[in-house]
């Protein structure tokens, strides 16, 4: 029986010159892979084999019986072979986590170590069809979306799973034919855990209504993982297509199709969380994008995403950068990633949004050159047009409900004296009357390409009001 082909290994990218790393168990499963790579071995289908074993040291004897029972079949084969292992109980106290988990990190930690010592090209494991339908079934009881609902594949980095077109009955058969024992782990029988009782109750209860179970579940596995990997390229395409000046462009994420804007969100926070990504983090930054600019949102592990304007942004959230410098009527200047420019106008100008103002200068001696821009400070005042008294710049803006960003947007001052708040009103002293004769027009836009990088035409002090 020959379950094994060179083409079947090629869909795990393995080649004529790789050497392959088994994690040998001792059970039917990785034995029989180990005997399939042995005759790969020998007729030159792949370039080097060894074998690993770890020993979680949770069954006393019969754990150092198995270990036994690897080392003698891999020397009787010439392999080499490799043994560790690993006090998993007292791992799992240490980092609180389930024996389960914890066995798997140790094991699979021994077995990179061993990659690398041996010079191994990849990892092979023994997963195979059964174990397929079986983490569809896991996956579809917890509500998993596409893409857990399409298994395991045939690679994913370093490892590799070239069985998993072929079933365990296929296995079994394979071991009895060549009268091939093997190791039985009791604890696998035990369905206290749910993927025991997923494999010896829930599987079998399936097959009275298809008698192929495993052959559908892992059918249909393969078809949403292409239809996974179409989603996943249009999704990488929208985020390349969105990406500027460090950022998102929102507007363009709003507007792909929500299969492929949720794909995009969720490569952004994996690489923003380093991988620790649950769907609620896609709902909450997919919820954001068509918020007011400057609000931010607190994710995991000390990250934020917030939006800048027009785009979106992940990561760690940089500062307010206090900021003091002089304003030119006629001359742009950005600072903090605004663009400011004023300008001298003959007569009264009606301002085309609350970003723009006229203002009077009359009361200032109709010096422009006593005009400059800084950050707001905390205790600012302000008294704004139309108003009998001053108010606290801070009040002001949470009554407004200012978003963040805009109450970083540079505040035009004489002195002390604030003149205009973008995005609100002038200051009742430099209100435009009749008489006026010295007169400016200011306009403050976002000027997303300059990240809090000081003033160009200007002397610009970053942190001089810290």
């Amino acid at each position: 029986m020959r379950l094994l082909s060179e083409d079947s290994l090629s869909r795990c990218g393995i080649a004529h010159r790789t050497h392959i790393l088994l994690g040998l168990s001792g059970g039917a499963d990785s034995v029989a892979l180990l005997l399939l790579l042995h005759e790969s071995l020998q007729r030159g289908w792949i370039g080097g084999l060894s074998a690993a074993h770890f020993n979680h040291c949770l069954r006393g004897a019969d754990a150092d019986a198995d270990e036994a029972f690897c080392r003698d079949l891999c020397r009787s084969l010439g392999l080499p072979f490799f043994a560790g292992r690993g006090d998993v109980r007292a791992f799992a106290a240490a980092n609180r986590m389930g024996e389960e988990q914890a066995a798997r990190t140790l094991r699979y930690r021994f077995l990179r170590e061993r990659m690398a010592a041996c010079g191994a090209d990849c990892i092979a494991t023994a997963h195979h069809a059964d174990d397929q339908a079986e983490t569809l079934l896991l996956h579809l009881l917890r509500g998993s979306g596409m893409a857990g609902l399409c298994g395991m594949q045939p690679r994913t980095g370093e490892i590799v799973r070239p069985l998993l077109h072929i079933t365990r009955a296929q296995l079994l058969s394979y071991l009895e034919e060549r009268g091939q024992p093997f190791c039985t782990d009791a604890s696998n029988a035990d369905t206290a855990h749910l993927r025991n009782r997923v494999r010896h109750l829930l599987l079998p209860a399936l097959s009275e209504y298809n008698p192929q179970i495993v052959r559908s579940l892992c059918s249909t596995a393969q078809l949403l993982s292409e239809d996974e990997a179409y989603l996943g390229a249009l999704a990488d395409g929208a985020l390349q297509s969105a990406r500027r000046d460090g950022g998102y462009e929102r507007l363009r994420l709003l507007a792909e199709p929500g299969p492929v804007r949720r794909r995009a969100l969720l490569l952004l926070l994996r690489e923003s969380l380093d991988g620790d990504v649950r769907r609620s983090d896609v709902a909450r930054v997919e919820a954001l994008l068509p918020a007011q600019a400057g609000t931010c949102i607190e994710l995991r592990r000390g990250k934020k995403a917030w939006l800048d304007g027009a785009l979106l942004r992940l990561g760690e959230k940089p500062e307010s950068v206090a900021f003091s410098c002089g304003l030119t009527p006629g001359m742009a200047c950005s600072v903090a990633g605004w663009r400011v420019l004023a300008e001298r106008v003959a007569a009264y100008r009606r301002p085309e949004s609350p970003m723009q103002a006229c203002l009077s200068l009359d009361g200032l001696g109709g010096d422009a050159a006593a005009l400059s821009l800084r950050s707001r400070r905390a205790g600012d005042r302000f008294r704004p047009l139309g108003c009998g008294g001053s108010r606290l710049l801070s009040d002001v803006f949470t009554d407004r409900k200012t978003p963040q960003r805009l109450r970083e947007a540079p505040l035009l001052v004489c002195g002390e004296e604030i003149l205009f708040v973008p995005g609100y009103t002038v200051a009742e002293r430099v209100r435009v009357r009749p008489e006026s004769k010295s007169i400016i027009y200011i306009v403050v836009e976002e000027d997303l390409g300059i990240e809090r990088q000081g003033v160009h035409g200007h002397a610009c002090r970053q942190g001089a009001d810290r």
